[in-house]
C-alpha cells in the first residue's frame, strides 16, 4: 500500500501492537476533541455564544420597544426614526457574528489549524472593536434624538438610549471573552504546533506553499462574514432607507448586483485554489479588483458625504466595517496572486495524496478495530 511518508511516523496506540500516526497530524474527527485546552476552546466559543446573543437580544427588544414609543411621538421626524431603526441591523448583525466565531473555533479545533485560532482570535477582537462601535452610534443617535425640542413631553421618555448599561455590559464582556481568546491561542500553539504545515513532509518550499494555500482559505472564509455583511448592511441602511438621495436604480444595481457578484466571486475564488484553474484565478483577480475599486469608492464617500441625510445613523458603522472589508479585500489579492504563482508546482498533487494517505489510514485503523471487536476472546479455566 503506497502511503505518504506521514503514515510511517509511528506511535504506540494505547499500549496496543497497534500504531497510528500522532493526533497532531491528523483531523481530530470530532468536533469536540480530547485535548483540554482544544475542549476549552470549544466551550469557550460556545459560552460567548450563549452570553453575548442573550444580552444582545435584551438589548434588541429594549431597542425595539423604544423605537415604537419614538415612531407614535415623532412621527413626523422621518430622519430621527431611520437612524433609530438604524441600529437594529447592528445588533442582528452582531448576533450572527457570535454565530461565525463559534463555526471559526470548531473548525479551527477540528482541522488542528493553527491560522483559523488566530483568525477566531483577531476576529474576536474586531468584534470587541465593533460593540464599543455599536454603543457609539447608539449613544449618537439617542443624543440626537434628545436635543430634539420638547423631546420629553412630545414622547414621555426620560431617556432615548435605555438600552446603554447592557451595551456597556456587552463590551466588557466581549473584552474578557478576547482576553479569554489570546490566552487559548497561546496555549493551542503548543498543541497544534503548527502541524499543518508538516503535512508535506520536511520540504521547505512545500511547506511555504501550504502555508499560503491555508492562509488564502482562511481568508475566503472571513471574507463570507465581512463581504456580505458590508453589501446587507450598505443596502439596508443607505439605499433602502429612502435617505439615499441617489438613482432610483441604486437599489437594483447594488441588491441585484454586487450582492449576488460577491457570492459567485466566493465561490469562484474557492474553486479556483482547488482545481489550479488559472482561468478561474484570473477571474478572482479581476473580480477581487473591481471590489477593492468598489470598496474604495464607497469608503471616500462616506468620508465626505457623512454628514448628508444618507449617511445619517450609519457613518460610523459604515466606516468601520467597510475599512475592515476592504482591507480583507486586499489581503485575499495579494495571498490570491501568490497562491496562483504556485499553481502548477505540484502542490495540488500532494494535498490529493495526503487526502488519500489520510482515507486509507483511517479505513485501516477503522478495520483494526473491526477485526478487534468481531475476534472471540478465550480464557483459561
Amino acid at each position: 500500500m503506497d502511503l505518504d511518508a506521514r503514515s510511517l511516523e509511528r506511535v504506540p496506540n494505547s499500549g496496543s501492537a497497534e500504531y497510528a500516526r500522532p493526533a497532531a497530524h491528523k483531523r481530530s474527527g470530532k468536533w469536540i476533541p480530547k485535548d483540554p485546552w482544544a475542549k476549552a476552546a470549544v466551550i469557550w466559543a460556545t459560552v460567548q455564544l450563549l452570553i453575548i446573543v442573550l444580552l444582545e437580544a435584551i438589548v434588541l427588544k429594549k431597542h425595539a420597544d423604544n423605537n415604537d414609543q419614538l415612531k407614535l411621538a415623532l412621527g413626523q421626524d422621518k430622519n430621527a426614526i431611520a437612524n433609530a431603526s438604524a441600529l437594529t441591523i447592528y445588533h442582528a448583525l452582531f448576533m450572527v457574528a457570535q454565530v461565525f466565531q463559534w463555526v471559526l473555533a470548531a473548525d479551527a479545533v477540528h482541522t488542528y489549524s493553527m491560522i483559523e485560532m488566530v483568525s477566531t482570535t483577531l476576529f474576536n477582537c474586531a468584534l470587541f472593536a465593533y460593540a464599543g462601535m455599536q454603543y457609539k452610534q447608539a449613544k449618537d443617535i439617542a443624543d440626537g434624538i434628545s436635543r430634539s425640542p420638547n423631546f420629553e413631553a412630545t414622547t414621555g421618555l426620560l431617556n432615548a438610549h435605555p438600552a446603554s448599561t447592557m451595551e456597556i455590559i456587552i463590551v466588557c464582556a466581549m473584552g474578557f471573552f478576547v482576553v479569554g481568546w489570546i490566552v487559548l491561542s497561546q496555549r493551542l500553539y503548543r498543541v497544534f504546533g503548527w502541524s499543518i504545515f508538516k503535512e508535506l513532509g520536511a520540504d521547505i518550499s512545500v511547506r511555504n506553499r501550504l502555508k499560503l494555500y491555508h492562509i488564502y482559505l482562511m481568508l475566503l472564509k472571513l471574507d463570507v462574514f465581512f463581504f456580505i455583511g458590508f453589501d446587507v448592511q450598505y443596502l439596508i441602511l443607505v439605499i433602502l432607507s429612502g435617505n439615499s438621495g441617489g438613482s432610483p436604480n441604486e437599489k437594483w444595481i447594488h441588491g441585484f448586483g454586487a450582492i449576488p457578484f460577491t457570492l459567485v466571486l466566493l465561490v469562484i475564488a474557492y474553486m479556483a485554489v482547488r482545481r489550479e484553474s488559472k482561468i478561474l484565478m484570473t477571474a478572482t483577480l479581476l473580480g477581487l479588483s473591481g471590489g477593492i475599486g468598489y470598496l474604495i469608492s464607497k469608503l471616500v464617500d462616506v468620508l465626505r458625504k457623512g454628514d448628508q441625510p444618507k449617511y445619517s445613523g450609519s457613518k460610523n458603522s459604515l466606516t468601520f466595517f467597510e475599512a475592515i472589508t476592504l482591507g480583507m479585500c486586499v489581503a485575499t489579492f495579494i495571498f490570491a496572486l501568490l497562491t496562483f504563482r504556485n499553481f502548477g508546482k505540484g502542490l495540488k498533487e500532494q494535498l490529493s495524496k495526503s487526502r488519500r494517505g489520510d482515507l486509507e489510514m483511517d479505513n485501516m485503523q477503522r478495520g483494526r478495530q473491526g477485526r478487534q471487536k468481531d475476534t472471540p476472546r478465550y480464557t483459561l479455566e
